[in-house]
């Protein structure tokens, strides 16, 4: 798997600011769409032989499924360089537990 912080290096859509987090399965980091400079969270999960495909469609099917003002949104999924990448809704101000949703 390549290391945090060139995981997204040369992706036409997406532009890595720096990591948010790490987890048993991979990390995220904040991005930024280079079409309109918006911010977002990318969770990298590295596809190797020990994530099975069935793990990859939950995880996916468990964000597409969640919609509520109070759960950060899930915006797409793609594969690139090895990882599996999915799109969410940054958490400016921390997260869900700290308020850090804030819409209007």
């Amino acid at each position: 798997m390549s290391s945090n912080n060139d995981a997204l290096d040369g992706h036409p859509v997406y532009e890595r600011i720096r990591g948010l987090g790490k987890g048993q399965f991979g990390n995220v980091q904040l991005c930024r769409r280079k079409t309109d400079g918006k911010e977002v969270a990318i969770k990298l999960l590295a596809l190797d032989a020990y994530f099975s495909s069935d793990n990859v469609q939950k995880e996916i099917l468990n964000h597409r499924m969640l919609i509520h003002n109070h759960i950060v949104e899930f915006y797409e999924v793609f594969v690139y360089k090895n990882n599996l990448c999915i799109v969410m809704e940054y958490c400016k101000y921390g997260d869900v537990r700290m308020g850090g949703i804030q819409r209007m």
